[in-house]
C-alpha cells in the first residue's frame, strides 16, 4: 500500500462500501479482524478499515493540549479537518488559513508529510496489531 493508496482511501472514509474496495482492504490486519466472519459484507469490511485508520490517526496526536497553532499537532490537524473531524471535507484553502500556512503551496507540502506520517502509523498498526492504542 502506498501513500497514494492511502490518500484515495481517505477520500471515501465515510463510505464503508467504497472504502472496502480500496487496497487497504488487502491489509492482513483487516483479514484478522474479520476472521470470525465467513463472508463479510463490504460494509463490515469498510467499517473495520475505518477503525484501523482511526487507530493510526490517533497515533499522530501531540503530547500537549491540541491547538491549531501547535507544530506538534500540525499533521494531526491537517488530517482532522480534511478527513477525520466531525465536519470532514473542509477545503484545502480553509485548512491552510486556519492552520496559519503562508501559502497553499506550503500547506500542500505539509499535507503530503501528514499523509506520509499517517502511512507510517498505519504500517506500525499493521505490524503490531496487539499494541494497545
Amino acid at each position: 500500500m502506498s501513500v497514494d493508496d492511502l490518500d484515495e482511501a481517505l477520500k471515501c472514509l465515510n463510505d464503508p462500501i467504497a472504502l472496502s474496495k480500496t487496497s487497504l482492504g488487502l491489509m492482513e490486519l483487516v483479514a484478522q479482524r474479520l476472521q470470525d466472519q465467513v463472508s463479510p459484507h463490504p460494509t463490515e469490511k469498510g467499517k473495520v478499515i475505518r477503525e484501523i485508520l482511526k487507530e493510526a490517526f490517533k497515533m499522530l496526536e501531540g503530547s500537549s493540549y491540541r491547538s491549531d497553532s501547535s507544530s506538534e499537532w500540525l499533521y494531526y490537524n491537517i488530517l482532522y479537518y480534511r478527513y477525520f473531524g466531525p465536519n470532514p471535507g473542509l477545503k484545502h484553502e480553509h485548512i491552510a488559513t486556519r492552520l496559519g500556512f503562508s501559502s497553499t503551496r506550503q500547506y500542500f507540502r505539509g499535507r503530503e508529510k501528514a499523509l506520509q506520517s499517517l502511512h507510517m502509523a498505519l504500517q506500525h498498526v499493521e505490524c503490531d496489531p496487539s499494541e494497545d492504542l
